[in-house]
């Protein structure tokens, strides 16, 4: 209690806590919290970990924060933990970058705009955004359980386009089946932050991939050809469907005009969409590196060899990471493939990685001038 009080003005005549003689209960007319042990959302203390999504604020950018996506490019290129999908015959050409436009309580926004137009999309193409989600965070769903519990997407969303502006999907992998789970998201303004939530239900019929394999996926979709628009709205389907059905051959990419920006995107447990989890740039990084980790600086040493031609290596440490790292890229900040060393830069040959763990790998490679 904040206050003191008298004994007397605690308890009722049945010798039970009077409503509101309390500071920190709800009332007792607020059914719900009495029967379900819950309280109102302007009472919940806000603490951490309740989202699902890392770089849901769009902080993190340590591949760079802008590129281009053309058909066929499935790719993190910017923005991290964010695939963007242009996928089959889209006939598109889409820019993604992380921009400093975002509503009030944010720095940052991810940011799809159209560069260049395509005609009418065929085949099985798709358009947007996929978050993958690993297992061992989706354990506490429950799904496949009676008693499994929704989840509420939340974010923030912006764009030229208002009706049929782009579908929210959740994707489960199940013993290798795809349950999906899509809605339609028409913003009510144009060129106007609006925040956006939805639930969705819980799934009771078999259990998520719990591994630290990809076990579930938020995906944003602006395009979805006809042959992958599920059947109907906000239930559950089993099939390879990657949009709700208002999506299918929209014609999305054919203006330059048309663009899609969304921050502040949170996922939690229950059918109540509470405030942005905030957590700090170093933790938020900390969570990315365990998928991808860029190291910037020069090599260690050269090992062997003279002036001009010479044997470099340089370790890294990798703590946390998900799997062994199985690629590395070495190069300038032009991109090309070359070390600078004493004042000069080395054409890079004969390059290889040894020693990789999920903590450690060593690069070696020849560099001649």
């Amino acid at each position: 209690m904040s206050r003191a009080r008298n004994l007397a003005d605690l308890l009722d005549a049945n010798g039970d806590v009077a409503s509101g003689a309390l500071d920190n209960v709800p009332p007792s007319n607020d059914a719900s919290a009495l029967t379900t042990g819950t309280l109102p959302v302007d009472r919940v203390p806000y603490v951490g970990r309740r989202n699902l999504i890392i770089n849901g604020a769009m902080q993190v950018a340590q591949r760079g924060t802008s590129a281009t996506h053309t058909n066929g490019q499935n790719a993190y290129k910017t923005i991290d933990r964010w695939k963007v999908e242009v996928a089959g015959n889209s006939n598109i050409t889409l820019t993604n970058t992380q921009e400093s436009d975002a509503p009030t309580g944010f720095k940052y926004s991810n940011k799809l705009a159209v560069t260049t137009a395509g005609g009418t999309p065929s085949g099985t193409s798709y358009v947007g955004w996929m978050y993958a989600i690993e297992g061992y965070d989706v354990e506490a769903l429950g799904y496949g359980n009676s008693d499994a519990k929704s989840i509420t997407l939340s974010l923030w969303a912006k764009s030229n386009k208002t009706t049929n502006s782009f579908s929210v999907g959740f994707r489960n992998q199940i013993s290798g089946n795809n349950i999906n789970w899509y809605q339609t998201i028409d913003l009510s303004a144009a060129n106007t932050w609006e925040y956006i939530t939805v639930t969705i239900d819980p799934y009771t019929a078999a259990a998520l991939l719990n591994a630290g394999t990809s076990s579930a996926g938020v995906q944003l979709h602006i395009k979805t050809e006809t042959s992958l628009g599920t059947s109907a709205e906000s239930t559950w389907e089993t099939g390879n469907f990657l949009g709700s059905p208002d999506m299918e051959g929209t014609a999305w990419g054919t203006s330059t005009s048309n663009y899609l920006q969304i921050t502040g995107v949170q996922l939690e447990v229950g059918s109540v969409a509470t405030p942005f989890e905030h957590r700090s740039y170093g933790e938020e990084l900390a969570l990315c590196e365990r998928y991808y980790r860029e190291r910037t600086g020069g090599v260690s040493k050269p090992t062997t060899g003279g002036f001009s031609c010479m044997t470099t290596e340089f370790s890294h440490n990798t703590e946390g990471m998900r799997v062994v790292p199985s690629y590395v890229k070495v190069q300038n900040g032009g991109g090309s493939a070359v070390v600078k060393q004493y004042g000069h830069y080395f054409n890079i040959s004969n390059y290889g990685m040894s020693n990789a763990g999920h903590d450690y790998f060593l690069i070696q490679f020849d560099a001649e001038l």
